[in-house]
């Protein structure tokens, strides 16, 4: 096989996606063959194998959730140096072994809206949930010099706020946000920052060596630009440099360090669903409501610049498919080659080999380049226009 040669295959599911935002999710390590997904009060775990090369659904399981519930979001957490398998609910938390077949612990809703500051003045448990999820490792000093290796797990609210535990379950702390919170929709963490957003795409990033300290706060609320008060639909993290999807389609890539939104970018037509950071290079994967999947250059900054300048930045398209009648819910990497997505209501997985442009054929790179500088020029038109409102 030619390595310019673009596969792609269609993978059987034994259960379909429901129609959630980021509805697919495997660990960060780039060999592992986990996967998971939620159809409708069930989470299906997936084992990949490898075929020649290509990727093979050997195992589908069902997680027994022990009563009904509201899933909100299921995903691969690495506590440690062991990956489990997060869900967050109307009933709270829950930390599953990676295959789902033994419960680690429990956060009840009660207790994480408890929480929060002034929680215990919101008696209707219905109204709230669970939903976001990050977990990273933590360093604790300790009086002698010494210090602590611990993992955290870190869940969000309906509230706004984000609990903090220890990876056996016990919580550190509650992160409430400056203002009157809005409902989490995503968390991410890398081994700086710990970032949220909400359902009106404010960003917040925390820093993790600094115990949590609110490092950056943009809140996109009552501001003349094209993602006004959109819902964040997923949020990414390597180093200094995060990237936020939302519904309007939009990308945002921010440098934490400085503070400031560097990028704005209309990557796709419609509601981006899905969003996945490769595991080890400079690439993320999108999809969306328009049936594109899209792969992208990850720009990257120096930490700790101390420059108070707008950072040049950005972002090329480094592959794209269609995945023709489908809805894209969610979209994850295997392996670090291949390009995972599943579509609301499809008995099948999407799959399809990512390139960069030293293994793409010139001419493909050269229409990839020239569709990423067209969606550059509509995102500027649209800003233009937002500002001249």
């Amino acid at each position: 096989m030619s390595s310019a040669l673009m596969r792609q295959r269609f993978l059987s599911l034994a259960s379909t996606p429901s129609l959630q935002h980021q509805n697919l999710s495997s660990p960060c390590q780039e060999a592992s063959n986990n996967l998971c997904y939620i159809h409708d009060a069930d989470v299906i775990c997936m084992e990949i194998d490898d075929d020649f090369g290509e990727p093979q659904i050997v195992r589908q399981s069902k997680v027994d959730m022990r009563g009904g519930c509201i899933i909100y979001q299921a995903g691969y957490l690495n506590v440690g140096s062991t990956v489990c398998l997060g869900i967050a609910t109307d009933n709270g938390f829950y930390l599953w072994s990676s295959g789902g077949d033994r419960m680690l612990w429990f956060a009840g809703i009660e207790a994480i809206i408890a929480a929060y500051p002034g929680g215990n003045t919101q008696p209707d448990m219905q109204l709230h949930y669970a939903r976001g999820m990050a977990s990273h490792p933590f360093s604790r000093s300790l009086p002698d010099g010494d210090g602590v290796q611990n993992s955290h797990v870190c869940v969000g609210s309906s509230l706004g706020s984000v609990c903090v535990y220890t990876s056996n379950g016990t919580l550190f702390r509650c992160l409430s946000p400056a203002a009157e919170g809005r409902a989490i929709t995503c968390l991410a963490a890398s081994a700086l920052y710990l970032l949220s957003a909400d359902e009106e795409g404010n960003i917040r990033a925390y820093s993790i060596t600094d115990n949590y300290e609110n490092v950056m706060q943009i809140s996109t609320t009552g501001t003349a630009n094209s993602v006004v008060g959109k819902y964040c639909t997923s949020i990414c993290t390597r180093k200094t440099t995060a990237i936020a999807a939302f519904s309007t389609g939009h990308m945002r890539v921010y440098n934490i360090d400085l503070g400031q939104c560097v990028l704005e970018l209309a990557a796709h037509s419609r509601c981006i669903t899905g969003m996945a950071l490769h595991p080890t290079e400079d690439y993320v994967a999108t999809c969306g409501e328009d049936q594109a999947i899209n792969v992208w250059t990850v720009p990257t900054f120096s930490p700790r610049s101390g420059s108070s300048a707008r950072a040049p930045c950005t972002m090329d398209l480094s592959h794209c498919e269609h995945w023709i009648d489908s809805l894209c819910t969610g979209i994850t990497w295997w392996h670090g080659t291949y390009v995972l997505c599943v579509g609301y209501d499809s008995s099948h997985m999407f799959a399809a080999t990512h390139h960069t442009p030293e293994n793409t054929r010139p001419e493909e790179f050269r229409q990839m380049k020239e569709m990423s500088a067209l969606l550059h020029t509509a995102s500027t038109a649209m800003d233009d226009f937002c500002d001249e409102k």
